[in-house]
């Protein structure tokens, strides 16, 4: 029975310490870590940036077909289409 009241004391104050412990103070690995996270996150900006640019694009591009379907004509074209580019 005292083996039983001894378990019964020695979990719940087991588990209180742990509770209590600190976190690590931050190091050099944080550090790291924004680092590889910068490193990743910019291209990412960089392709949300195209993305739009490519957005634009396409509306616009959207824009000149359906002008050109109801027999108007589009708006002006770039130099490459001018000299017939392709």
């Amino acid at each position: 029975m005292s083996r039983i009241a001894s378990i019964l004391l020695f979990v719940p104050a087991f588990a209180l310490l742990i509770s209590c412990s600190d976190a690590p103070p931050p190091n050099k690995d944080t550090e790291k870590h924004t680092e590889l996270r910068d490193a990743i996150q910019r291209p990412l900006d960089k392709a949300r940036a195209v993305d739009a640019t490519v957005q634009k694009a396409k509306e616009q591009q959207d824009k000149d077909i359906e002008k050109q379907v109801n027999g108007q004509a589009p708006d002006a074209k770039s130099d490459d289409d001018k000299a017939g580019g392709h």
